[in-house]
């Protein structure tokens, strides 16, 4: 599951979100993802979050999410510090 804050929005409750994410070397999941709005300025994604989260690993500087009309650029190596203790407490890795 992966939740994504995004303070400029205002989704209303429960809509539907398409979700996008893109590494800085343009690879991207083949079709958006579904994200549910759980608050109007945050959105989660469960089926489809192992999927953004290979493009989010694959990235080398940053990558990019779409999530409506909304988006927001990450620094990738954040991403990677943040969610090795994770994968290794899980027995995987990058």
């Amino acid at each position: 599951m992966i939740l994504l804050r995004e303070p400029r929005a205002n989704w209303p409750k429960d809509a539907k979100v398409a979700v996008m994410t893109t590494s800085d070397d343009g690879r991207q999941y083949s079709s958006p993802s579904e994200g549910i709005a759980i608050e109007s300025t945050t959105v989660m994604l469960k089926n489809a979050s192992t999927w953004e989260l290979s493009v989010m690993g694959d990235a080398k500087k940053s990558f990019t999410i779409k999530a409506g009309a909304y988006a927001r650029t990450f620094p990738a190596p954040n991403l990677r510090k943040a969610v090795e203790p994770v994968l290794h407490a899980c027995g995987d890795g990058w």
